[in-house]
């Protein structure tokens, strides 16, 4: 049994209310940006999202009846629209089996981010004075996707519980030609650069696979890539012996489950104003140095080009708890801040502290527990306590979002920075509901998608109308209303995170140096594409494992954000975007501007923004060379050489980019310094990871 408060269903912004379409029986509902549509069949038989529409043919379930072909006719199918309002519909569907002998009950209910929560329930069809008994043998169900909009996956978690994550990135990446099988996960997402559809469950009760490895599959096949959830492999064994009739009634197979199209939400205008720099405590205004006595922390922070200070775990003596100790203190703090023109976040988490005082009481109720019964986590931070992960299936719920919404209206907080709080861990406490026992009474874990998302959705609500300036203070220049930013690592569940206005990934990468100097060779360009640039999304992203370098970062519309207090080089691309003038630009990634522009070495790629003014074209291009560094201790050795500069050639279409091509100038962006174009091409020398900004002007061509 659960215990925390549901969140109330309208519709917040920039979403859109939901709405219903009825024509002669055919049923589809349209949320922001895409739209599910039914017509009369129980399972969706479309999902159109960024301009494309996602399936090859209906989601189906297949199966076997005694090793036949179960079908399912035409006849006898249907939807009824249950409900509707600005923040959901739920559409109940129903279809039996062409030789009757089992029914197919659907009830799904499509929110207002596009989230749509599935029950297909599967049940006897026979009669009262039922003979001719037949075994359902296997009940796939199946989601026939076009390849073209299925070539990225990411899924979550890596291993296990999802409360550790490994240091790779395989879980991201271009689905493989021979396609892939994986163990049961909670959340996978299937789509391309710029969308795609998630499928999410929060276990596999009923679920009965012969080879547990292979309980999900990518079938790639020429224009269609299959994703099969193998829910039954065999007999179910609670209708094993058991006559389906009447007098021995068997309960129906229910799979619970969840689709969600993305991207959820638009892109704001310009996703690089985020400027966000941490504070580890809430001690902005102390002196940095007895050497620079009139130069406090907060001065420092201004002059690097911050315009949001997140107020990290020191703020809080007691991790995660929501009470600073001193409350006048910190409000103290964040009016500087706010004098100052900058924004401020606070830091929350996923934790208990046994430092807390309800942890008598209330830990074994509220702890994520694997199937021992062992709590998940235990970090130890300062002062002396350990830290253990909470679910929010439980009633830590209330008390988490009681306590952010005190010291948000206590202390004029405009933000959140939420550490892994939407992140589903798998947990098997049933003393609030969590994990299931099959039929030999095993306990396993389930991954409380609907509770994360209910803490993040009551967050979103909270915050959505916050971020005002008070009377008389400068503005910040974010121009962002109240701001939640989640930081996970390796787990883009979707669901949990559409109620983010940003994300910071990349944690479990920084712990190896190959992620830092070879993000080619360590990570790659899909799964940058799929899990860390927030466009298949439609979630703002910053990356965190790659301090000293903005190639791979930027090539993807975003910033790395390090960790430290080094910002010379994200202050130095502030420089040349304000320049430019970001908001309202073109954005033009190198896997999709061929025709605009294209490089002469596989190594060195370019994205671009484009701007057209009045009878002007500004082009802000990104150049970067993607290969490795070698290790400094490598490349410092004598007799070994560095990584050598790649020479490679950039050349630019003018009629397709629509500029006369007698009135263009080319210049590096960050020093102003002309540079030659011969035939449309230039010329370039870059080192391994280094970046180049370049901006190509010139007058509109005739007709343009």
């Amino acid at each position: 049994m659960t215990h925390y408060t549901p969140a109330q269903p309208d519709c917040m912004d920039p979403w859109t209310p939901v709405t219903v379409d009825s024509v002669d029986g055919k049923l589809a509902v349209s949320v922001w940006g895409r739209t599910y549509r039914f017509d009369d069949c129980p399972l969706p038989v479309g999902i159109a999202t960024a301009g494309r529409e996602m399936l090859a043919g209906p989601i189906r379930l297949v199966g076997e009846l005694d090793g036949e072909p179960l079908e399912w006719p035409d006849k006898g199918r249907g939807v009824i629209l249950h409900s509707c309002d600005d923040g959901q519909a739920t559409v109940l569907g129903y279809q039996p089996s062409e030789c009757g002998k089992v029914i197919l009950n659907t009830s799904a209910r499509i929110e207002f981010d596009g989230a749509m929560f599935i029950d297909v329930k599967v049940m006897s069809g026979g009669g009262p004075d039922e003979e001719d008994v037949r075994r359902l043998t296997r009940l796939w169900l199946e989601v026939p996707l076009r390849s073209e909009s299925a070539g990225l996956f990411h899924y979550w978690p890596q291993i296990h519980m999802g409360t550790g994550p490994d240091f790779n990135t395989d879980n991201s990446g271009a689905v493989p030609a021979d396609g892939m099988s994986l163990p049961f996960k909670p959340f996978l997402w299937l789509g391309w650069e710029e969308g795609g559809l998630c499928w999410f469950a929060e276990s596999d009760r009923d679920w009965l696979v012969a080879d547990e490895g292979r309980a999900i599959e990518v079938l790639p096949d020429g224009e269609v890539t299959t994703l099969r959830l193998r829910l039954l492999d065999d007999e179910p064994p609670a209708w094993k012996g058991i006559k389906p009739v009447w007098r021995h009634r068997i309960r129906p197979l229910v799979f619970q489950m969840g689709f969600q199209a993305t991207p959820v939400k638009p892109m704001p205008a310009e996703p690089l104003a985020l400027r966000v720099g941490f504070h580890h405590t809430y001690n902005v205004l102390r002196r940095i140095s007895k050497d620079d006595p009139d130069r406090t922390v907060l001065d420092a922070l201004v002059e690097r080009g911050i315009n949001t200070v997140a107020f990290h775990e020191g703020w809080q003596p007691l991790q995660n708890y929501g009470w600073p100790g001193d409350v006048d203190r910190v409000k103290l703090a964040v009016d500087a801040c706010h004098d100052r023109g900058l924004k401020v976040w606070a830091y929350f988490g996923y934790e208990l502290t046994s430092l807390a005082p309800e942890w008598g009481d209330h830990a074994d109720d509220w702890l994520t527990k694997n199937i021992d019964g062992v709590p998940a986590g235990g970090w130890r931070r300062w002062p002396a306590q350990r830290d253990y992960i909470v679910c929010p299936a439980s009633g830590w719920q209330d008390e988490l979002v009681e306590r952010i919404t005190n010291m948000v209206e206590a202390c004029g907080f405009d933000g959140l920075y939420l550490d892994q709080t939407n992140a589903p861990f798998g947990c098997a406490n049933e003393s609030h509901g969590c994990g299931y026992r099959d039929a030999d009474g095993k306990l396993h874990v389930s991954f409380p998608i609907r509770a994360a998302r209910n803490v993040m959705k009551r967050l979103y609500r909270l915050m959505h109308s916050r971020g005002a300036m008070p009377a008389g203070r400068k503005p910040a220049a974010a121009g962002r209303q109240g701001h939640i930013e989640v930081h996970q690592s390796s787990g883009c569940v979707i669901p949990t995170m559409a109620f983010a206005h940003s994300y910071f990934d990349g944690e479990h990468l920084i712990w190896h140096d190959k992620f830092k100097d070879d993000p080619n060779g360590s990570i790659g360009l899909a799964a940058f594409r799929a899990e860390f640039a927030g466009w298949n999304f439609g979630i703002p992203a910053a990356f965190m494992a790659a301090p000293d370098s903005q190639a791979f970062p930027l090539l993807h519309g975003i910033t790395n954000r390090p960790l430290s207090r080094r910002d010379e080089n994200r202050r130095q691309v502030w420089a040349v975007t304000d320049k430019f003038r970001l908001a309202g630009a073109d954005w033009q990634p190198y896997w999709r501007n061929a025709s605009l522009l294209s490089s002469d070495h596989d190594m060195v790629k370019a994205s671009a923004y484009i701007r057209r003014d009045e009878g002007r074209v500004s082009m802000l291009v990104i150049v970067a060379n993607i290969t490795g560094r070698a290790p400094a201790a490598e490349s410092d050795e004598p007799g070994k050489a560095k990584t050598p500069p790649l020479e490679a050639k950039l050349s630019f279409n003018f009629d397709e980019l629509g500029v006369q091509g007698d009135s263009v100038s080319l210049v590096d962006a960050v020093t102003d310094e002309p540079l030659s174009l011969t035939e449309g091409q230039v010329s370039l020398t870059l080192g391994p990871l280094e970046t180049r900004m370049l901006v190509l002007t010139g007058s509109s061509a005739p007709g343009r």
